[in-house]
């Protein structure tokens, strides 16, 4: 007796295998979707960390006597359009701003500085760095 030999596959293994690809499929779109997230807040983090150290140096290259109050006054709190109109000319962050304040006073004198936006999905984002000015 001759057995009648079958070639292919059966349905139920194109399906499971069809079913394996779309799982996959699937796993790898949200891998490339969170590594698009992520580059985009890390660019966002580069753009906020050297505005902050832009206006640090500028804070650090001021006279001294009068840093404190300068700093107490709002001289280095910005809102986004003061951050794109000269003398700065900074690529804007979503609703950025920066917000100066003074930590410690007396000499040496603690500042710190603060970065905050809005990321794409609404996430309120924050990058601050302080600093030791001494006379």
């Amino acid at each position: 007796m001759k057995l009648k030999s079958n070639k292919g596959f059966s349905l139920a293994e194109v399906l499971v295998a069809g079913f394996v690809a779309a799982v996959a499929f699937v796993a790898i779109l949200g891998t490339l979707s969170n590594i698009t997230l992520l580059n985009e807040l890390n660019q966002e983090k580069t753009f906020a960390a050297m505005h902050a150290q832009y206006l640090l140096e500028e804070i650090r290259d001021a006279a001294f006597a009068n840093l404190e109050n300068n700093i107490n006054n709002g001289n280095w709190d910005f809102t986004l359009n003061q951050l794109a109109a000269n003398p700065y000319n900074f690529t804007g962050l979503n609703l950025e701003s920066v917000d100066t304040m003074v930590v410690n006073t007396g000499n040496p004198l603690q500042v710190r500085l603060t970065v905050n936006w809005t990321d794409r999905r609404g996430s309120a984002r924050t990058y601050a760095l302080e600093m030791l000015r001494t006379d």
